[in-house]
């Protein structure tokens, strides 16, 4: 059965107490893939998508645990061939159990885990549920002794302790309703107490290896991630092309009589090509240039410098800047001219 580790001085530590819910579901997250299959890769929008949460979130998390010291990783960055390569994650601590060290730890079954992730992806829970039940499956690792079977008891105040969350007590019940069984069955029975809770039939998601069906589920939780990250990557471009085709309504050359027209017409073409207005102004250049070479064959240029496939490029910019074209003004002439009669 696929398991992953929980010490108990991990998850009742002050460093993991101080992290917020989602950061410590990040941090259990990483446990759980590490110990299974050592160093690994993951991009940030696939654990977002895993986790129900942002980009942004995982990287302040990330941030937050390199500095704490409980992972080491490789950035992710873009290759000289504009390939991606998602963060590398070369160690997690607690991800591992060293056969030398006598250190109290629970056995949170994986299946049943990713089985509260996605509960939580569905908006049925909350990531400081998760947590709760998480706390409640280490206290009854942490109170088993021999018995598979048995009730254990944890004081409302300690729950709160070990999650940091005031309202643990809370949300233990809407842990016990959200989910049942084939046969009606819940995670696990429970008495409200007063200042306890008594928990008992505590029962965990049968493996995948041994279930056909809950391997299907756990495919389908991994599709469902990959459909998300694909779904979210293209609202970003669509978000992105709309800001673009925003810019280009709403930023127009400059209607100044002052300005020579070559550079409303060099204006117009770098708006339509980067959707933005270029950073500089050549209002005394390009006068000068259309009183050498005359306005009709400036513009010529101006029009092949945007549509060439390639252009002179002295300085290595990524855009066909204003700068650029001055600069190399001779040489684009010529080629201009001789594309004229192609």
């Amino acid at each position: 059965m696929a398991w992953f580790p929980v010490f108990a001085d991990l998850i009742e530590g002050e460093e993991f107490k101080s992290l917020t819910p989602t950061e410590k579901l990040y941090f259990l997250h990483l446990i759980s893939r590490f110990n299974k299959d050592g160093e690994f890769f993951q991009a940030d929008d696939e654990i977002a998508a895993t986790l129900a949460t942002n980009v942004k979130t995982i990287r302040r998390g990330r941030a937050r645990l390199e500095k704490m010291g409980l992972i080491q990783v490789e950035p992710g960055r873009l290759t000289e061939r504009k390939r991606c390569i998602a963060t590398r994650y070369l160690k997690v601590k607690y991800a591992r159990i060293k056969p030398e060290e006598d250190r109290h730890f629970a056995q949170i079954q994986g299946h049943t885990f990713e089985v509260m992730l996605n509960l939580l992806r569905k908006s049925r829970l909350q990531p400081g549920d998760v947590i709760v039940y998480v706390c409640l499956y280490y206290f009854y690792h942490r109170n088993r002794g021999k018995r598979e079977d048995h009730q254990f008891f944890i004081m409302k105040e300690k729950l709160q302790s070990l999650t940091g969350l005031r309202d643990a007590s809370t949300r233990v019940s809407k842990i016990y309703k959200v989910f049942t069984f084939a046969q009606k069955n819940h995670f696990f029975e429970y008495q409200d107490r007063h200042q306890r809770f008594i928990i008992k039939d505590w029962s965990i998601c049968e493996d995948p290896s041994k279930s056909e069906t809950n391997c299907q589920n756990a495919e389908r939780f991994k599709q469902e991630i990959k459909d998300s990250v694909t779904r979210k990557k293209e609202e970003r471009r669509l978000k992105v092309i709309k800001s673009i085709k925003a810019q280009q309504k709403t930023m127009k050359p400059p209607k100044n009589k002052r300005y020579p027209f070559s550079l409303s017409v060099f204006i117009e073409l770098y708006m339509k090509r980067y959707g933005r207005m270029p950073s500089s102004r050549g209002d005394r250049k390009f006068r000068e240039l259309e009183q050498i070479f005359g306005r009709g064959v400036i513009c010529q240029a101006i029009n092949w410098y945007f549509t060439a496939d390639a252009v002179p490029n002295g300085s290595g910019a990524k855009t066909r800047s204003m700068g650029n074209f001055v600069c190399r003004i001779d040489e684009i002439l010529k080629l201009s001219a001789q594309s004229a009669f192609v």
